[in-house]
């Protein structure tokens, strides 16, 4: 359990509380045949890094990934989705915020760095609570998605969000690009 509460302390610094799960919600997940948490640790053993991924349907979602603050532009963050994307013998896909500004423009041209392509096709990030609202986001991928963004989407819908494609809401006007 120290473990976990150390990688939920991690997501807990390096997202907005709209991008992440609650801490039962996550512990619940680690049940899930799906799910699965890759976690790298510094020297003194302390959570450094973590990819906290779904595999289904011949993917793989990177529903989580952040390293810890001390521990970035080291080429720590690099080197773990190199590792993860290498031992991968599917496409991995994961969510982006638009290039709205420097932050996201960054984060996307990091992922370019390693092999990931964007689709700005229109994708919606579903609520991950109740009272969060659902979000404007793009998918990347380390293999053009093409004719199969639909059966990617939907099925990352159905499988991490756990909601059927038509129920997933629009995000308000603010959440929207």
């Amino acid at each position: 359990m120290e473990l976990f509460d150390r990688t939920y302390e991690l997501v807990q610094r390096s997202f907005p509380v709209s991008e992440y799960r609650d801490r039962q919600t996550l512990l619940a997940m680690l049940d899930w045949p799906t799910y699965a948490l890759y976690v790298e640790h510094d020297a003194d053993g302390a959570v450094a890094g973590l990819i906290c991924a779904h595999e289904f349907g011949g993917m793989r979602f990177i529903e989580t990934f952040c390293v810890a603050p001390g521990m970035r532009g080291a080429g720590l963050g690099g080197r773990l989705l190199d590792e993860y994307v290498a031992r991968a013998d599917t496409p991995v896909v994961l969510e982006v915020e638009p290039p709205r500004g420097d932050i996201e423009r960054r984060r996307i041209a990091f992922y370019r760095r390693h092999g990931f392509e964007l689709d700005e096709r229109r994708y919606v990030m579903p609520p991950l609570e109740r009272d969060r609202p659902a979000l404007r986001l793009y998918l990347m991928s380390t293999r053009p998605l093409g004719g199969n963004f639909d059966a990617a989407r939907d099925a990352i819908y159905r499988t991490v969000y756990r909601i059927e494609p038509q129920d997933v809401p629009q995000p308000a006007p603010e959440y929207d690009c």
